[in-house]
């Protein structure tokens, strides 16, 4: 799957402060560079919730400073919480607008925020396969998911049948028909004769929702949701026809209410991944846009040229992508960040030995990046060199011992050379590691088979 093994790009930017750590915690007698220096210090520790204190006391003293705020904007990314982090890069461009790395830093929370979001989708529909694996139009989406047409997924509608109504019944077998005009009149005819027909309230929703009148669609699949607060039914189609209106989190907050009330309900899992998948690339051509133009005009912007090829990646523009990179190799050829980088953009590509190579220039500049070498192990795995990429795994959790992600993907690779027993092993050490995250359902299923 080429874009999402892009997902565990760990771009970290570097930041114009000086890095030292004062004692006193007391910085009203700092000033601004030192205040910088001191907060920056404590986010090279580790310490992020104290360099965010530090930031913003800063910010007491000199309320106009843009690094201040880009400091912060780095704490929450740190933290992952990149709306937050975006908002401090953006009011640090607007403070200084003739600094473009603030620019850059806002562009680059926008970017890893669609990454999160884009891991989540992938295990939200392989939750959603995994729950219902022989539903047909679950498998076409998984399958899509694999196969990147992240733009041509479909969403699934389900209407409740109820022999014991008549017009409900006749209404949907009117529905199946795509007779939408009959099928709307037997739903009406329902509710007029039970006011509290929620299935009939959800099911005329969905004619709604075929005929494009989406607000009336909205409008009722909230009666049905009212009149039954636990029908999932409801809340997965109100989460549609709110994603069909471009108000992507009101869709996902439904959606999450509907996998909630209906206990794993797996059209909700496919539903809120294709949600996810839409908002992101409605959202990518401006930032592409936005940072062409810095790159035209500042073209030995290196941090300009990464954010640039990051989003070309996500857009699937490899070959741009790569042009991208190559344009700023002779400036970044001791640059770690953007050779790691420039590698992820070939592995995306499908150049998996060019990708190996930038790697291994990306490591003899760092060896001690955990991550690098999971990116290289999972190269060398598609380049058919399983001894070397089983190697580079270990390598990896050795540099970090609690590298969560380098024991998804070491476990995935053994479980994908049928090495089960030692996959088990390594998955559940993952779990232990990230007990709250989105793929730990998938993956627990995964080693009960």
């Amino acid at each position: 799957m080429k874009l999402f093994n892009i997902i565990i790009l760990a771009i970290v930017l570097s930041f114009t402060i000086t890095a030292n750590v004062f004692a006193d915690d007391n910085i009203s007698d700092f000033n601004l560079v030192s205040i910088n220096a001191k907060a920056y210090g404590l986010y090279l520790k580790g310490n992020y919730d104290f360099s965010f204190a530090v930031y913003k006391k800063g910010l007491n003293l000199y309320p106009h400073s843009a690094s201040l705020y880009d400091g912060i904007g780095a704490v929450y990314i740190k933290k992952q919480q990149f709306g937050q982090a975006y908002k401090n890069f953006n009011k640090a461009s607007l403070l200084d607008t003739s600094n473009s790395l603030y620019k850059i830093h806002a562009q680059d929370s926008i970017y890893k925020s669609y990454i999160n979001k884009l891991n989540q989708s992938r295990y939200l529909f392989s939750n959603a396969f995994m729950l219902s694996p022989l539903n047909p139009v679950i498998q076409k989406n998984f399958e899509n998911i694999r196969k990147q047409k992240h733009r041509s997924l479909e969403m699934i509608y389900y209407v409740i049948q109820n022999p014991k109504d008549l017009n409900l019944s006749r209404g949907n077998e009117a529905f199946w028909k795509k007779e939408f005009n009959k099928a709307q009149k037997f739903y009406q005819k329902s509710i007029k004769l039970r006011p509290k027909n929620y299935e009939a309230f959800n099911n005329l929703g969905l004619v709604y929702l075929e005929t494009t009148a989406i607000n009336k669609a909205v409008e009722n699949f909230k009666k049905a949701a009212n009149l039954n607060p636990k029908l999932a039914q409801a809340y997965n189609n109100l989460g549609i026809a709110y994603s069909k209106l471009n108000k992507f989190n009101e869709a996902n907050k439904n959606f999450d209410m509907s996998i909630k009330t209906g206990k794993n309900y797996f059209p909700a899992y496919n539903n809120k991944a294709v949600c996810q998948i839409n908002s992101i690339f409605e959202n990518i051509d401006p930032s592409i846009r936005y940072l062409e133009t810095i790159v035209k005009l500042e073209a030995s912007n290196i941090l300009a040229k990464q954010s640039l090829g990051q989003f070309l990646l996500l857009n699937e523009s490899y070959n741009a992508a790569i042009i991208v990179y190559k344009s700023g190799l002779e400036l970044a050829y001791n640059n770690f960040n953007f050779l790691k980088q420039y590698a992820d953009c070939l592995y995306a590509a499908g150049q998996y030995q060019e990708a190996v190579n930038y790697y291994k220039k990306a490591i003899s500049i760092n060896a001690e990046n955990s991550d690098i070498f999971v990116n290289l192990a999972k190269a060398q795995g598609k380049n058919g060199d399983n001894y070397d990429a089983f190697v580079s795994y270990q390598t990896s959790l050795r540099i970090n011992p609690k590298n969560a992600n380098a024991y998804k993907y070491f476990g995935l690779y053994l479980l994908g050379q049928k090495r089960k027993a030692e996959a088990k092993g390594i998955l559940q050490k993952y779990i232990q590691l990230s007990p709250k995250s989105y793929d730990c359902l998938y993956i627990s299923k995964l080693i009960k088979k």
